[in-house]
């Protein structure tokens, strides 16, 4: 794979919270980890729950609910229909 790859986190209202942008050839689970460690270091303490397509493996959950006690779960595309 060739080019950028972009993470996005945004709030329920679409609003963008951080993005990451890195090489195509990353997986989408290693890539996250820094897309979540971002998120800690910018303060967002609020936010509990993240959701993710089914890229994002079991391992990163079980990281992410250790790490920083956020909950991952992982939607099917077409439930995101609309969103």
């Amino acid at each position: 794979m060739n080019g950028p790859k972009l993470h996005i986190v945004v709030d329920t209202l679409g609003l963008v919270l951080v993005v990451v942008v890195h090489a195509a050839n990353i997986h989408d689970s290693p890539a996250a980890r820094l897309v979540i460690s971002r998120l800690a270091l910018l303060g967002f303490e609020q936010i509990n729950k993240l959701l993710a397509d089914s890229g994002y493996g079991k391992k990163l959950a079980g990281w992410m609910k250790k790490s920083y006690g956020l909950i991952l779960e992982v939607v099917k595309v077409s439930e995101l229909a609309g969103f």
